[in-house]
């Protein structure tokens, strides 16, 4: 499967290396984002399909994410969802392996993986299950809701390190003290005037879900917040999707 073009390509990040509390700014790569919303009266008949077809329930309220199978859902309204997953069934088996899995498992990728053409462009492991976003749309008909693929249209970036919650706390609204803002929270918040999802993937690690226009922005703006006390680039990063259940703030 050919990668997508991140939006950062054309930028050359520098690298601020400094005494203090190092930093540490990437980009996650190799996720797909899918946006689910279900109409007036058919949340119920969605989370169904959804626990069926990829064995992850979705959330019932908007304060920490459900994950299963290397699948996290967050809920960003009423009846509206983001899924994030590996970008395809290969990675979902080497780079996803171990992650956390619930009582409905829904394997990935079978034992033979030999190659198979499905169409003119993509190409998939023979014995594997479709991609996970095609297995929803299989059981999420026109009637129930919408699925939206925001793959290509949102940046993943992440900043990791002693002081991230302090650079963060200098352009986002949100209290991010560790016994308000706990580890696996998420917030859709603005990084000045910017819409973000911020999410605490890890004690002193947060990501940044950014639509693609403004990543660039947003990236310079973690750099140059985080000068002062010294980072390093990581030009690019498939880390984990999942925080262990056992995480502490």
């Amino acid at each position: 499967m050919l990668e997508r073009r991140s939006a950062l390509e054309s930028l050359a990040p520098p690298t601020g290396k400094g005494e203090g509390r190092p930093l540490v700014i990437g980009e996650v790569r190799g996720f797909a984002l899918l946006q689910a919303a279900a109409f007036v009266g058919t949340v119920a008949a969605l989370e169904r399909a959804v626990r069926s077809a990829l064995g992850v329930d979705l959330p019932k309220r908007i304060d920490a994410p459900r994950r299963a199978n290397g699948i996290c859902v967050f809920k960003t309204g009423p009846e509206q969802f983001l899924l994030v997953g590996p970008q395809d069934a290969q990675v979902a088996s080497t780079e996803h392996a171990g992650l956390e899995s619930s009582s409905h498992p829904a394997p990935l990728l079978a034992g033979d993986a030999r190659l198979r053409r499905v169409g003119p462009e993509p190409v998939r492991p023979a014995g594997a299950t479709e991609f996970w976003a095609d297995t929803l749309r299989e059981v999420v008909p026109s009637a129930m809701g919408s699925l939206t693929s925001l793959s290509h249209g949102r940046t993943r970036l992440f900043l990791e390190g002693a002081a991230a919650r302090e650079v963060l706390s200098t352009g986002i609204a949100v209290d991010l003290h560790p016994e308000v803002f706990r580890c696996d929270a998420y917030a859709l918040t603005g990084l000045e005037d910017t819409p973000v999802l911020l999410h605490r993937t890890d004690s002193q690690r947060y990501e940044l879900y950014v639509l693609r226009t403004y990543a660039g922005w947003v990236w310079e703006w973690l750099t140059d917040a985080a000068l002062p006390f010294g980072y390093e680039v990581v030009k690019k990063s498939h880390a984990s999707l999942i925080v262990g259940p056992n995480v502490r703030a």
